[in-house]
């Protein structure tokens, strides 16, 4: 029996698809790990593996435990997660081409983080949500992570360009 929730329809949809983005985003990094091609899965390997654990046990779980606290529905199977979610996402992660190299993986990293981004500004600039003072703070910090992401990859980028290995914490 689900409990009545003081969140709006609107506001609800809102985090209950930001949650399912954040599934899909994850899925991606781990995609890419076991589809880059030749020897190049050092190039990404550590990054991509960090990145994809704060989509699923930061930003994810976060969400998810605010729906929780409010009574708001947690997408939980794959069909409420392609429901929830952009379609322009979920195309990012359904279209990996297997045996590429590193830097086509960094590239899908880096359009799936923007549509991140944005989606998170957008979630930000809603009315509702400055009616939930946790949730605005959530949103935040998962809005200025998918931006450090963004700079983290672009400087992967950078650097596979160049021929430069990088370390990066």
């Amino acid at each position: 029996m689900e409990k009545e929730s003081i969140v709006g329809k609107a506001l609800q949809e809102q985090v209950q698809k930001l949650i399912a983005e954040e599934y899909f985003a994850y899925q991606l990094y781990f995609f890419s790990l076991a589809a880059v091609g030749g020897d190049e899965v050092g190039v990404v390997a550590e990054l991509f593996a960090k990145i994809g654990e704060d989509e699923l046990r930061d930003h994810l779980a976060q969400l998810a435990e605010w729906c929780r606290a409010y009574g708001v529905d947690v997408p939980a199977s794959e069909s409420e997660m392609k429901k929830a979610a952009s379609k322009k996402l979920q195309a990012l992660t359904s279209g990996l081409k297997k045996g590429q190299p590193a830097g086509y993986y960094l590239d899908q990293a880096i359009a799936q983080e923007e549509l991140a981004a944005e989606s998170y500004k957008k979630a930000l600039e809603g009315k509702d949500v400055c009616q939930f003072t946790d949730l605005q703070a959530t949103l935040w910090h998962i809005y200025y992570d998918e931006v450090q992401h963004l700079r983290d990859l672009n400087t992967a980028k950078i650097a596979y360009e160049a021929g430069d290995d990088l370390v990066m914490c």
